[in-house]
């Protein structure tokens, strides 16, 4: 795919590329937020006045990461640029866990990573359908990434079951040594994986089915960003943004328990379905508005892509973290949490499937 030739960088083309960002989506209105925010310790005593004030700011930097990413890639080569994707696609999710990690709030930090994928997996692709249909009944799409992404959700369901299953059948000690160390295996393992998995994500596929080369075709032109802000430009935009989002997720961290308790909601509420659905506000948005394009092989992308990232690339590296900074983070996440997150991504896996199939006849 050709790039847009880069644009040139001053601090002119800084301001009106900056200008052009920022007015092109409605989300960041919500930066208002962010400097009350950011002094909201200071003027507040209430954890759920901060806690809330931080929901509101992290939502739309969070989409002005994703911006930021995508400018920067503009800027380089397909297999950079797809890196740049991929590593930043879920960059808040993994600032606002790592400092819930740094916290101690492991429960939380494995009852958000749990809502992240099924809100991908469920909630995204649910919305995606829908959008999608209410604009035209038959929709077709490319099943050659679908169904890559279903497969590798499916093993992921073995490495967060079986830390689980050999805790409730005897086998290991809750949240004991051997759960510790299979699930840094398991991790490494994954770590592996996902990496392969990029490999052949990012390489050109020689052999598509029929129909397949006008789908990614379609899928190529859809994603084509006009480049409106210089390199540098958007590298001080994305360290920005990740500086700015890094602090508001300690905040946020240090407020959870106290702002569940203000509002009436439990921790485990907060982590599995609040704090998901900010963190991947701007990914859900950016699936619905292209399935309303009848862009849904990107849709698609958006709502698996994701799953798959934090299924085997944010999990393990949490693991891998609170190793590093003494966390005893495991994949033991509970026998409930477990079935919950393996019946949602096989439901998640069967109904993309199905559109598959539907597809192809």
């Amino acid at each position: 795919m050709m790039h847009p030739p880069p644009a040139a960088d001053g601090v002119g083309s800084f301001f009106k590329g900056s200008y052009t960002m920022l007015t092109g989506n409605r989300l960041y209105i919500l930066l208002l937020f962010v400097p009350i925010a950011l002094v909201s310790e200071e003027f507040f005593e209430s954890e759920a006045i901060i806690f809330s004030l931080c929901c509101f700011a992290i939502l739309p930097l969070a989409a002005l990461l994703g911006d930021a990413t995508e400018q920067t890639a503009l800027h380089t080569s397909q297999t950079i640029g797809g890196l740049l994707n991929a590593t930043f696609g879920n960059a808040t999710e993994m600032i606002i866990c790592f400092f819930l990690l740094k916290a101690g709030q492991l429960e939380v930090v494995k009852l958000s990573l749990l809502g992240s994928i099924l809100s991908n997996a469920l909630l995204v692709l649910g919305f995606a359908c829908l959008a999608s249909g209410s604009v035209k009944r038959n929709v077709a799409y490319g099943s050659t990434t679908a169904t890559a992404n279903t497969t590798m959700l499916q093993v992921s369901v073995i490495g967060v079951i079986l830390p689980t299953l050999m805790t409730a059948t005897g086998q290991f000690e809750s949240h004991g040594n051997e759960s510790l160390s299979i699930s840094r295996f398991i991790s490494v393992i994954f770590l592996f994986l996902y990496a392969l998995f990029l490999m052949n994500t990012l390489c050109p596929c020689p052999a598509l089915k029929p129909g397949e080369e006008e789908h990614k075709k379609e899928a190529e032109e859809g994603e084509e960003e006009e480049s409106y802000l210089g390199f540098w430009g958007s590298i001080l935009w994305l360290l920005g943004a990740t500086l700015v989002l890094a602090y508001l997720s300690e905040l946020l961290s240090g407020a959870v328990e106290g702002a569940a308790e203000g509002m009436g909601l439990t921790p485990a509420f907060v982590g599995f379905v609040i704090i998901p659905i900010i963190g991947n506000a701007a990914e859900h948005s950016t699936a619905v508005v292209m399935a309303f394009r009848l862009k849904m092989d990107l849709a698609l992308a958006v709502a698996q892509g994701s799953s798959t990232q934090i299924a085997l690339f944010v999990v393990p590296v949490m693991v891998l973290l609170g190793w590093l900074i003494g966390q005893p983070l495991d994949l033991d996440f509970g026998l409930f949490e477990s079935a919950v997150s393996t019946c949602g991504k096989y439901l998640g896996s069967a109904l993309r499937m199905s559109l598959s199939t539907l597809d192809s006849q």
